[in-house]
């Protein structure tokens, strides 16, 4: 497909589809009254999927899927900042440790290879920052929703609307 966004919406409006049909099999009321609250997470997991789904168009698979880890540091700072989560001081030492783990693997993998002809690399450039912007937005969608649970009686059907 030429254009991811509408890779992001058939994606997004097939979830909302099945999650009517869940809704209606339990009995459950489609729409909450506090349902406005879902436009948090909602709005983060739409920019953090147009992003990776147009990166890949311009960077190798194993790597973006190596990139999609190093989500484990930015999501325990989004949730420290947004007070959905605590962390001690080990977890953050492991999670930084494995961030640079990860970002060392994608950098040999992805730019040292070979794999890599020297015209892509500024296409492959772009599509690594977006990368890094889909692991910042998408750090914020998990604590978003647990904001969104825990100030709210949502099922995760109607979440998913």
């Amino acid at each position: 497909f030429e254009f991811p966004l509408f890779l992001v919406a058939v994606n997004h409006t097939c979830g909302a589809l099945l999650s009517i049909v869940a809704l209606k099999a339990q009995g459950l009321p489609c729409f909450a009254p506090t349902m406005w609250m879902t436009v948090y997470p909602g709005t983060t997991d739409l920019v953090a999927t147009v992003l990776q789904h147009t990166a890949l168009y311009a960077m190798l698979f194993p790597a973006q899927t190596l990139m999609k880890t190093l989500k484990v540091l930015p999501v325990m700072l989004a949730g420290s900042f947004m007070r959905t989560r605590s962390y001690s001081k080990l977890d953050y030492m492991e999670g930084l440790l494995l961030t640079i783990l990860v970002a060392f693997f994608v950098w040999d993998f992805q730019l040292q290879s070979g794999l890599v002809q020297e015209d892509q690399l500024e296409e492959m450039i772009g599509a690594i920052l977006m990368m890094i912007g889909y692991v910042i937005v998408d750090s914020f969608t998990s604590n978003f929703q647990d904001f969104v649970y825990q100030k709210t009686q949502l099922d995760p059907g109607q979440m998913l609307l």
